[in-house]
């Protein structure tokens, strides 16, 4: 499940499901300055999760002056996502 909130190194982030508007093909989209993550709500449950671990990197980069090439990050977060999905893997407390 995606949370409402999210702390990325002790910053809170909002995450909104709204239709992201920056252009054709982009699912979501985060600000470290407006501390907002925003994921298409059209999207399919899992692209929507794959999605916020791919804007979460996006952010982890950004909080730590990390140049990654996009495709590099794409890639990384969406391995991460199927290793998690295919291995059942949670961290609740």
């Amino acid at each position: 499940m995606i949370p409402d909130k999210v702390k990325i190194e002790g910053h809170t982030y909002t995450v909104n499901f709204a239709k992201v508007l920056l252009n054709d093909g982009v699912k979501g989209q985060s600000c470290n300055n407006g501390l907002w993550i925003t994921i298409d709500p059209a999207l399919p449950k899992q692209n929507q999760e794959s999605t916020f671990l791919h804007e979460l990197g996006e952010q982890i980069c950004d909080l730590n002056d990390i140049t990654l090439e996009h495709q590099t990050l794409t890639t990384i977060f969406r391995v991460l996502y199927q290793v998690l999905k295919d291995n059942k893997i949670t961290f609740e407390g």
